[in-house]
């Protein structure tokens, strides 16, 4: 019995906390930081990204070379607006997809 696997990479779609399209392209030469969440995620999501601006300060220059990206599960609730005053608010440089 073979163990299925996944391949890195892949399409995707989605809205930027700005409104606009986001594709692979949009990031290309640069490393993506994926984290799944929503905003109205009271305890672990806060915690990790959290984590994830300290993990990118302490890179220095080298987070250049990443994008994070928080994408939301919840896209009904988590608008573009909602997304960007969300992060802002709590995690200047993180960036975000709604999805």
């Amino acid at each position: 019995m073979s163990t299925p696997t996944a391949a890195p990479g892949g399409h995707f779609d989605v809205t930027d906390h700005h409104g606009d399209s986001v594709t692979p392209e949009t990031y290309r030469g640069r490393l993506l930081l994926v984290f799944f969440g929503f905003t109205h995620c009271a305890e672990v999501c806060p915690r990790v990204l959290g984590r994830n601006t300290r993990a990118l300060t302490l890179l220095g220059t080298d987070a250049d070379r990443l994008q994070p990206l928080y994408v939301s599960v919840d896209p009904e609730r988590d608008t573009p607006e909602v997304m960007r005053r969300y992060l802002a608010d709590a995690h200047p440089g993180q960036g975000s997809c709604c999805c």
